[in-house]
């Protein structure tokens, strides 16, 4: 059961006689295990909690071409990732898309924000790529190519 549709149930807003008739009709709510809230504050915080967690705001971008673009450009590279003190380095594959972003193969060492926060880069031969945007593309609920944009360099 979903937390929203735990929150609700628990909300007193829609009685145990329509949940069950529900369940009944193979819908997937059931009577959330729980005590009723108390106040309509606690309620709708549950509610609130419930509707902007990270699985509710999620954006699942796909891009149908990305396997095609890295396939054909794939190439081994670094990956260094520093914060702070801590550097870590990884050999890692990466591909580029037409629009001169990096089509990264997704793991669990690569996180967003630190692909981002001006320290980490991709080692590319000799160059250091150190990136501004960091996307990630799935295929279906798969997570599978962090697709990463090149910092622009400011001219002087």
């Amino acid at each position: 059961m979903s937390k929203l549709t735990e929150a609700v149930g628990l909300s007193g807003a829609l009685d145990t006689a329509q949940l069950s008739e529900l369940a009944k009709w193979r819908l997937p709510i059931t009577v959330p295990d729980g005590a009723p809230f108390t106040s309509p504050e606690e309620a709708v915080a549950a509610i609130e909690d419930a509707t902007t967690g990270y699985d509710q705001v999620q954006i699942r971008v796909s891009d149908p071409d990305a396997m095609k673009h890295y396939l054909a450009t794939k190439r081994p590279g670094k990956l260094v990732l520093k914060d702070g003190e801590a550097k870590q380095s990884f050999d890692w594959s990466f591909g580029t898309n037409p629009a001169g972003d990096y089509l990264l193969q997704w793991g669990d060492n690569a996180g967003t924000d630190l692909l981002t926060n001006g320290e980490s880069y991709l080692l590319d031969g000799q160059r250091r790529i150190y990136f501004s945007d960091v996307q990630e593309l799935h295929f279906g609920e798969t997570r599978v190519f962090l697709q990463c944009t090149p910092r622009k360099l400011k001219a002087s």
